[in-house]
């Protein structure tokens, strides 16, 4: 009887639990983005980063890596709607890397870690030529970095709420640097 008593208990205490288990964050399929047409005649996305796949990067672990999210958006960003010349948009980098701060004021008084999340992103924006001589008319670049501090005790799902939010906003920054390029440098924007 105690032992129907005790699994009854255990079962109650899972069902309290309001938080959805790890591995489970939404991956952003950014249907939230209205591409913006573009004068040129085609779009070219490459994804050249390739993650090291070992420690102090992670973001080969998350569920929504930079890398992939990058991509998604880039393609999702924008329509050709021209004639001519080609928009190519290469990441170079979409990488997090983890730390930790055991230096810091905070953790010498709670007495507890802190591990730092170094976001960072680069990527070339082309604009070339479509047509003989196929020359390049322009390029530019986007930088993104984001920085996130979690101390030790976080919850797996906590963290990968957070890394998910981080790796949200640094695509925001991403789109913003995209938009830049190709509306205040190339001016290929379509009416």
């Amino acid at each position: 009887m105690k032992y129907i008593f005790s699994i009854l208990a255990m079962f109650m205490l899972i069902g309290c639990v309001q938080t959805p288990p790890a591995g489970h964050a939404a991956v952003n399929n950014f249907s939230h983005i209205q591409p913006v047409n573009l004068n040129v005649a085609s779009i070219d996305v490459q994804d050249q980063y390739i993650p090291p796949m070992k420690a102090p990067n992670i973001e080969h672990m998350m569920v929504n890596p930079p890398y992939h999210a990058a991509y998604n958006l880039a393609k999702r960003s924008f329509n050709a709607v021209g004639a001519n010349d080609e928009l190519k948009i290469i990441i170079h980098e979409a990488k997090i890397v983890q730390s930790s701060d055991n230096a810091s004021a905070a953790t010498f008084w709670s007495g507890g870690r802190t591990y730092l999340y170094k976001g960072f992103m680069r990527a070339d924006v082309v604009l070339n030529q479509s047509v003989p001589p196929y020359s390049q008319l322009g390029k530019g670049e986007v930088k993104v970095n984001r920085v996130l501090k979690l101390p030790e005790n976080t919850s797996l799902t906590q963290r990968e709420i957070a890394m998910n939010k981080m790796v949200e906003e640094m695509m925001n920054d991403f789109h913003s640097g995209l938009i830049d390029v190709v509306q205040n440098k190339f001016n290929i924007v379509a009416p």
